[in-house]
């Protein structure tokens, strides 16, 4: 037994060695191309060094978080890290997202969709604003569109768990308040939530992707046409 302890105390002193090594050589020879992450986030570059930086602590937290953000292999590990979480745990590593039923992801929001609703008065006030804006492009020939941009809870709350809620026709939503204002005071709308979910049984290409919470490109299109 003590053979096979010190064979498998060597051979994993041998692969943390190549691990170290391989990082190295990618990151001063970058032998294999990466495929970046892709998302919404901000890249850190470094700073000049300034005396002032350097005392504050300020250029080191930064050049931490540079060499945090760019070491080597760095999107594979983060995306492998990613997927054996999601996979093995049902964890989620971004504070924005939750799964809903048949592995539909959505954007994070209160439990009910209308817990956040404005009131009347506010809508009022700025559909006042607007209105005022509109009359002022029409009186120079002009036209202004105001575009209600569709959300993949309204448009699939079909796949939404049964702990979050939605009721689309109730009257207090920030959605519904704001179409009623436009319709009393001829305001000019295009309404893509509406037009939307006449359109997602009777399209071949889905119109929000089962692993993200923004539209599709093909959804964009039939927006665009």
């Amino acid at each position: 037994m003590r053979g096979v302890d010190k064979i498998l105390r060597i051979g994993i002193m041998i692969v943390i060695l190549f691990a170290f090594v391989s990082l190295f050589l990618q990151d001063y020879f970058k032998y294999f191309k990466e495929r970046p992450l892709i998302g919404a986030f901000s890249k850190t570059s470094i700073t000049e060094l300034t005396t002032d930086d350097w005392f504050d602590g300020v250029y080191q937290k930064n050049l931490s978080n540079y060499l945090n953000e760019n070491f080597a292999f760095r999107p594979l590990i983060v995306r492998l890290q990613n997927q054996i979480d999601y996979t093995l745990f049902s964890k989620i590593n971004t504070s924005v997202v939750f799964e809903g039923k048949d592995n539909y992801l959505f954007r994070l929001g209160s439990k009910n969709y209308h817990a956040d609703y404005r009131g009347r008065a506010y809508f009022v006030e700025q559909v006042r604003k607007y209105q005022y804006i509109q009359s002022c492009l029409k009186a120079l020939n002009k036209t202004i569109t105001f575009v209600i941009a569709p959300g993949k809870h309204s448009v699939l709350p079909e796949y939404l768990p049964d702990t979050h809620t939605y009721e689309p026709d109730r009257d207090s939503s920030n959605y519904n308040a704001l179409v009623k204002l436009f319709h009393e005071e001829e305001i000019n709308y295009l309404d893509l939530n509406k037009y939307y979910l006449e359109l997602k049984d009777t399209v071949a290409y889905p119109l929000f992707a089962k692993s993200g919470i923004h539209w599709t490109r093909q959804a964009s299109a039939y927006a665009l046409d």
